[in-house]
């Protein structure tokens, strides 16, 4: 193909971008979106989050001293420097709900632009309380979207069109909670206090809940970043819209782009958590956990040990959202596993409405799959010895994933105590005049001809090693 007037080869990028190799002037560049957070394959086979280094603006005032006036008390008061903060000085104020028998909340008024993507995000502790509660663009918590957490069972629940939230464990009972969403119209993040779950009562002017290190920030959560009387930008390492080149099955990498999906296996690199059962007489599998080196590099993954006898078999479950209104259809389940014997093991990996699927666990890492039919609105993955195989099983297991859909896996989700979701790849450019043709060529070397020409061309969905336009 002579004189092509753009061509995309992956190999240069940026958070936003990724860099054509003609016209090599960047007018040929395109334009990559993605506000949340994508794991990729490296050269060396390692599974990554793909980052790179960026400007990250915290939006917030006085991140670290809450009663300062910028953050408006409403029916709550703030003791400040009352405990060691997460970095070990003595700074995390406590909030403590009034006797108002109502809703107690900390709000601050910053600059949100209307159905941008922006995340909020704060380190709480308990205090007497064990429950907060919060959302961005919106004037109340009562309604809406919004994301609770409580922090006695480490478990998220959602409200509305929030696209992620999460909570993670820190060092000293501290967690790091956050939601990303599009701002409402409101300018203004509130954070509400609550406990057992209940958000509206009368406190005892007593009890309340550590809080310290409030950012938000435009996209995917990022690395914090301490303000007072200004914004502070830094540069940092980012997630949000970098291109995910990826070198799974290639020797050169190819420009990852795929649709939106959500993981529904919850703790998925902690699987010495999900629970185990037997069929028959056998007893319960072992699990055993930060067993041996994951398909990520880290020591996260669970030695999984299983005995049958007869016909009876014994198993882990992933745990799932149980019920998420949808109802019937199909679902897909995925999971990296490892024999741990020297020799390949046959294993089973099914539904609690399908048919027992037989795989093998070789020496290497390898992710198997199954696609099963729902039972209702509920998602189900087993995982271990069945019928006619192996009598008794020793495998390494790690990345579990459940997504809604009658096809392929997806790229791993890291999940902790909620589900995950992981916004649609896009990427696009403004075509050159002129150009007839453009030609996309996917790993497997299968082609697409496009001959109708977009003013602005976005690229399909899958493995892309090269795009040209004549």
């Amino acid at each position: 193909m002579s004189n092509p007037k753009l061509a995309l080869i992956p190999s240069g990028y940026k958070s936003g971008k990724v860099y054509s190799i003609l016209p090599n002037d960047a007018s040929g560049d395109f334009d990559f979106t993605r506000q949340s957070i994508g794991t990729r394959v490296r050269k060396d086979g390692l599974i990554e989050e793909a980052k790179t280094v960026g400007s990250i603006t915290n939006e917030l005032l006085y991140s670290e001293d809450y009663s300062q006036s910028q953050w408006s008390k409403i029916r709550s008061t703030i003791s400040t420097d009352q405990t060691l903060a997460p970095d070990g000085t003595n700074t995390a104020d406590k909030i403590i709900p009034t006797a108002d028998n109502n809703t107690h909340r900390c709000d601050q008024v910053i600059t949100l632009t209307n159905n941008a993507v922006y995340t909020l995000s704060f380190y709480v502790k308990e205090g007497g309380y064990n429950c907060i509660r919060a959302s961005i663009g919106q004037s109340s918590l009562t309604f809406g979207s919004l994301a609770s957490f409580n922090l006695n069972t480490e478990t998220v629940s959602i409200t509305g069109t929030v696209r992620d939230a999460q909570i993670q464990s820190i060092a000293n009972d501290w967690y790091r909670c956050s939601i990303t969403m599009d701002a409402g119209s409101t300018d203004r993040i509130v954070i509400g206090l609550g406990n057992n779950n209940s958000y509206s009562f009368a406190g005892d002017t007593t009890s309340g809940i550590f809080m310290w290190g409030a950012m938000v920030s435009e996209g995917a959560l990022s690395d914090y970043i301490k303000t007072e009387g200004t914004t502070e930008t830094k540069r940092v390492e980012t997630f949000t819209d970098v291109p995910r080149l990826d070198w799974l099955n290639s020797n050169c990498p190819c420009l990852l782009l795929e649709p939106e999906r959500t993981n529904y296996a919850t703790n998925n690199t902690s699987m010495d958590t999900y629970s185990n059962s037997v069929f028959g007489n056998n007893p319960n599998p072992t699990q055993t956990a930060d067993y041996t080196i994951a398909p990520d590099g880290t020591l996260t993954a669970t030695r999984l040990q299983t005995s049958k006898t007869g016909t009876n078999y014994s198993l882990i479950s992933f745990p799932t959202t149980s019920n998420d209104g949808s109802g019937g259809g199909y679902y897909t389940a995925s999971v990296y596993v490892k024999s741990n014997t020297g020799s390949s093991q046959t294993i089973g990996f099914y539904g609690a409405n399908s048919a027992p699927n037989t795989r093998t666990a070789t020496t290497e890492w390898t992710r198997i799959q199954f696609t099963g039919q729902r039972l209702g609105n509920t998602k189900y993955a087993y995982l271990g010895a069945i019928n006619g195989t192996d009598d008794d099983i020793d495998i390494s297991v790690w990345g579990a994933q459940i997504e809604l859909v009658d096809s392929y896996p997806s790229s791993l989700i890291y999940t902790e105590a909620s589900t995950v979701t992981r916004l649609a790849d896009v990427c696009s450019v403004t075509t050159p005049s002129g150009v007839k043709e453009i030609v996309e060529t996917f790993l497997d070397d299968t082609t697409n001809t496009i001959t109708t020409i977009p003013s602005t061309y976005t690229i399909s969905e899958g493995k892309i090693k090269k795009v040209i336009m004549t």
